[in-house]
């Protein structure tokens, strides 16, 4: 199963202070990245901001996750690792059990989806040729974009 003591404790990379400290530290960089140095106190204050959204809802959601495949929170993740990399059952039965009721429960979350899906992506596209048209930019959208200078 891996490393000495991997199963009671997980990877480090899983735990909740690993996410929101990968989060505060990315939005920070890119923050500081787009409005430069002088803003470090906003960007800093955003940043925990996220973090601390973002971690709340990946352990929210890991929390729900485990509660209906019937496993502990810290086993979620690699059971998804598992089922990313190789797809291979575990040999013990009440794993099993979980890892195809985690599976079973992403489809169900990617069909439930799906109509969304495809309605918010003809607004995203809908979105840049209406604003490319009504900015002037050719080809970007409006007549101008379908069938050429008119």
């Amino acid at each position: 199963m891996g490393a000495k003591g991997q199963a009671q404790k997980g990877r480090w990379r899983d735990q909740w202070w690993v996410i929101g400290l990968l989060v505060l530290v990315i939005g920070v960089a890119v923050r500081l990245g787009f409005r430069g140095w002088s803003a470090w106190p906003e960007a800093l204050v955003g940043g925990v901001f996220y973090a601390g959204f973002l971690t709340w809802f990946l352990m929210r959601r890991r929390r729900q996750d485990a509660k209906a495949v019937g496993t502990e929170p810290d086993r979620v993740p690699e059971l998804e690792r598992r089922i990313a990399k190789n797809g291979e059952l575990p040999d013990d039965p009440a794993e099993q059990e979980a890892m195809v009721r985690l599976i079973r429960r992403r489809e169900e979350k990617l069909r439930r989806s799906r109509r969304w899906r495809m309605v918010a992506m003809r607004q995203r596209i809908e979105g840049v040729g209406g604003v490319g048209g009504v900015g002037g930019v050719g080809g970007v959208g409006g007549i101008e974009g379908v069938g050429g200078r008119a």
